[in-house]
């Protein structure tokens, strides 16, 4: 097999090779900022506000389910996630989805969760209780809209973007809210 055939080979394997999603894109989002804006805004917000079943709205947003078989690595390690492509990867359990995205573009990956956000919840990163959560990580951004509490930060260790949703009883009542 060639080089190319094996790329090829290797980029379908782990859930497809990254396309354009099929939304508007106003502003001219790379095509990875553009897919991490539709697994947020139709696999991760319809989840967990219990519109989609999780095969339903991970698939619907066009990723793949992967079952690593890869002996030695540690439980967690080796647990299924979703895949849109060799630089996207989506955990996703009882009230949560959290995405990883390898890349560089960071402030494209910011303006794609904010879009996706205001859209899929309804909700405003700038206002949304985001003083109310004590930022961790250096521009980390935490809020909570519709029992939905959601982080996003740059990962300057692995060269990525995090996102983090978390389905919550209350956001008025998040334990992970700061107090006084």
């Amino acid at each position: 097999m060639t080089r190319i055939s094996l790329v090829i080979v290797a980029c379908l394997a782990a859930g497809g090779c990254a396309s354009t999603p099929p939304i508007p894109n106003p502003t001219g989002l790379p095509p990875d900022a553009l897919r991490l804006e539709y697994v947020l805004e139709r696999g991760c917000a319809p989840y967990l506000l219990g519109r989609l079943s999780e095969d339903e709205a991970m698939r619907g947003a066009g990723l793949n389910h992967i079952r690593p078989i890869i002996p030695g690595l540690a439980p967690g390690d080796n647990a299924p996630f979703w895949s849109g492509g060799v630089a996207l990867r989506v955990n996703v359990g009882a009230g949560v989805c959290n995405i990883a995205l390898h890349g560089r573009n960071l402030d494209a990956y910011r303006a794609g969760t904010e879009a996706a956000l205001h859209r899929g919840l309804g909700a405003d990163p700038a206002t949304d209780g985001r003083t109310a959560y004590k930022a961790i990580l250096p521009d980390q951004v935490t809020g909570c809209h519709q029992a939905i509490r959601y982080t996003f930060y740059p990962e300057p260790k692995w060269h990525g973007f995090s996102v983090e949703l978390y389905r919550v009883p209350d956001c008025a009542h998040d334990l992970t809210r700061a107090t006084g």
